[in-house]
């Protein structure tokens, strides 16, 4: 009785943005990184090269 409902929670947790969470906490990173260049500018622009 126990399979049905774990079964039920991977399906729903495939459907959630799961895959949409580490996408933008990438781009957060990188955001952050950028802003730690020193270089806020490029944050705006993205001129990194």
């Amino acid at each position: 009785m126990e399979e049905p409902p774990n079964i039920d929670v991977d399906d729903m947790q495939d459907v959630n943005p799961e895959p949409a969470a580490p996408q933008p906490t990438k781009a957060l990173a990188i955001k952050v990184r950028r802003s730690r260049r020193g270089r806020p500018s490029s944050d705006d622009g993205g001129s990194d090269g």
